[in-house]
């Protein structure tokens, strides 16, 4: 019998105006980085055009807007 592993729907990636871009220590995107990364190592890669390389990025605006 062959058990298959069914696939968890990914975390959800923070809209850009959920984030206050003042440098907060751990910010939204971190925490949600971080449940990224477990979840593909459950699950195997993302496929929607998220890289690891631009998962440092966050979006820039002005504290308070």
């Amino acid at each position: 019998m062959t058990k298959e592993k069914s696939r968890s729907d990914p975390p959800q990636k923070p809209d850009p105006n959920e984030c206050c871009a003042s440098g907060c220590v751990p910010c939204i995107y971190d925490y949600y980085y971080d449940q990224l990364d477990k979840w593909e190592r459950e699950n195997g890669p993302l496929t929607d055009g998220v890289k690891p390389s631009n998962r440092t990025e966050k979006p820039l605006k002005p504290h308070g807007n």
